[in-house]
């Protein structure tokens, strides 16, 4: 973190740039400066990030129903999500789901981090992964 002195001298190297550096090192010095002058003065104007607090979760072929039950029950009382998609592309197959990430929001300013790792779900079968697809239809129900 910058100081105020070290902000102050920052501004005197902006405006007193060598001439004997060639006008690449000018430029590049510049922008160096300038970006450090931005750090500070956000610094200055903004609060740093705090998120709020929450659990983590990763759904793959690991997971126990257990928890995806869980999931599921706190998805139901919720009515507020935050929902965010990854994809990858595959040679000659085009674009493939890679990640969900869902986030569910719990009273009492807390939340459920939710990372579906859509190449790691078990098999189609398996119990854990018909309660992920429950899972994600509960939250794009249209009642929520």
């Amino acid at each position: 973190m910058l100081s105020k002195k070290g902000y102050q001298e920052i501004r005197l190297q902006l405006n007193n740039i060598p001439a004997t550096l060639t006008n690449k090192k000018q430029n590049s010095l510049r922008k160096y400066l300038n970006k450090n002058i931005k750090k500070y003065e956000c610094s200055m104007n903004f609060m740093p990030f705090e998120p709020l607090p929450h659990i983590t979760y990763f759904i793959n072929r690991t997971t126990t129903e257990a928890c995806v039950r869980q999931l599921i029950q706190a998805a139901t009382v919720s009515s507020e999500f935050t929902i965010n998609t990854e994809s990858i592309n595959i040679y000659r197959k085009g674009k493939k789901p890679a990640l969900m990430k869902l986030q569910i929001f719990l009273p009492h300013n807390s939340s459920f981090v939710v990372l579906i790792e859509m190449y790691h779900l078990p098999n189609e079968n398996h119990i854990c992964f018909k309660l992920t697809r429950e899972l994600i239809g509960i939250i794009f129900s249209s009642n929520k």
